[in-house]
C-alpha cells in the first residue's frame, strides 16, 4: 500500500484550551500559520452544535488544502465529508469504523500509553 507522509505540525482544537477564543477564531489562526492537519477535539458541545461547527472548519480547511480530522464522532466526520477520524480505545473497534467511513481517506487509532 503506498500511504502519502505528511509533515509539518498536526495541530488539535478544543475550545477548553484556547484562552477563550472560539474553534472558528483557533483555526483560523492555525491555517494562517501553515499548519495542513488540523483536529477537532471537543468534547463538552452538544451533537448538534458540534456538526455546524464542523461544517464551518470544513469548508476553512478544504479551502485552505489543510487535512480535516473529527475526533470521536464518526457521525459527524461522515457529514461533513473530514479527510479523517480519530478514535481511542473505548470508541467502537477499528474495523467497524474503517467500514463506517469507508468514503474518508485517513482512520487514526489512538493506543493506550502504560506509564512505568
Amino acid at each position: 500500500m503506498n500511504r502519502k507522509v505528511f509533515q509539518g505540525l498536526y495541530c488539535i482544537t478544543a475550545e477548553k484550551y484556547s484562552r477563550g477564543r472560539s474553534n472558528i477564531e483557533t483555526a483560523e489562526a492555525i491555517i494562517n500559520a501553515g499548519v495542513k492537519i488540523l483536529q477537532y477535539r471537543e468534547k463538552e458541545k452538544s451533537k448538534g452544535d458540534k456538526y455546524y461547527e464542523c461544517l464551518k472548519l470544513r469548508a476553512m480547511t478544504r479551502q485552505n488544502n489543510v487535512l480535516f480530522i473529527v475526533n470521536d464522532n464518526v457521525d459527524i466526520a461522515i457529514a461533513v465529508g473530514a479527510d479523517g477520524v480519530h478514535i481511542g480505545q473505548e470508541d467502537l473497534p477499528v474495523e467497524v469504523v474503517r467500514t463506517l467511513v469507508s468514503v474518508l481517506k485517513n482512520v487514526a487509532w489512538k493506543r493506550k500509553v502504560t506509564r512505568v
